[in-house]
């Protein structure tokens, strides 16, 4: 098992994988917000106003959550959609914040957030993110049955996102174990957690 280390993982040649993918994300607020002044992954200001004024919106205390230990913002994301994307208006993200720098006023994130991109909050719960394990395992299993090409197929790449894993805090292993559960022995199952987005290609 290694910490801190990175997976970049490429799969190529005659190929036709069968694919299933299955999200959640509830919004906490209908409200939009539009990031003004951004930092890498700092985000400093929504609509002129600093970050803490913009969860006090919420009802949320800046001052406990100024600790990384409080993953409070795990289970709060920000819903993202970039400016800089298509005519639909963006291609929509999560990113998780780390917590509040109360010097800046501002929240710090593990991954960049984009300037004058719109914002919303969101709620990811346990219960919802396990029903989405289920409901993607049992649609590729479904596919695998319904294919018709005379192809076998023996191995599942799971990749799962770690906003996820972090939620599920301290139950990392439920994932796994649910998969364990719904995947028959027959196949080989493997995976990891991604830091990253996955995405159409379409999308630059």
């Amino acid at each position: 098992f290694y910490t801190n280390r990175a997976v970049l993982l490429l799969i190529s040649g005659n190929l036709k994988p069968l694919i299933s993918l299955a999200n959640v994300i509830t919004l906490a607020s209908d409200k939009v917000g539009v990031i003004s002044k951004a930092e890498y992954n700092e985000l400093l200001e929504v609509a002129g106003k600093s970050f803490v004024e913009y969860i006090a919106g919420f009802g949320m205390d800046s001052s406990d959550l100024e600790s990384p230990e409080s993953l409070f913002f795990h289970k709060y994301p920000l819903v993202v959609e970039d400016p800089v994307a298509d005519d639909d208006g963006g291609l929509p993200f999560v990113r998780i914040l780390s917590h509040v720098n109360p010097e800046r006023e501002s929240g710090v994130s593990y991954a960049k957030i984009p300037q004058d991109g719109r914002i919303r909050l969101g709620i990811l719960q346990k219960n919802d993110l396990m029903q989405t394990i289920r409901n993607a395992a049992e649609e590729l299993l479904a596919n695998i049955r319904a294919d018709q090409t005379g192809r076998r197929y023996k191995t599942i790449l799971c990749i799962t996102c770690s906003a996820r894993h972090q939620t599920l805090a301290p139950d990392y292993s439920s994932e796994g174990e649910l998969l364990r559960e719904l995947i028959p022995e027959e196949f080989n199952l493997f995976g990891y957690y991604s830091y990253g987005e996955l995405c159409p290609m379409a999308y630059h």
